[in-house]
């Protein structure tokens, strides 16, 4: 979760520069790869949790990978709008 939680944190990042007008790069290709690499993991730690028949556990990876994905879309919208729109003088 704190690898998801820096993932997500660039997201926001990246859509404040973005809609500022800014180079995101330096935030987009990191947050790509931290953001796909943790989801990775969660899927294969959930497989695990079910193999292990740790039902509390398989519970909880999975309230977070819902809201990790739920949060990941949103920002993902708000990044093509925010790509879509003017830059905003700040």
């Amino acid at each position: 979760t704190n690898q998801l939680l820096a993932g997500l944190t660039l997201l926001v990042i990246t859509i404040m520069l973005v809609k500022r007008g800014r180079p995101a790069i330096y935030t987009l290709a990191p947050l790509v790869f931290l953001l796909v690499m943790t989801l990775y993991a969660l899927l294969i730690q959930l497989k695990s949790f079910y193999d292990q028949s740790d039902w509390f556990l398989l519970g909880l990876d999975l309230v977070v990978l819902v809201a990790a994905l739920l949060v990941t879309l949103e920002c993902a919208a708000a990044l093509k709008r925010a790509f879509s729109a003017p830059p905003e003088n700040i």
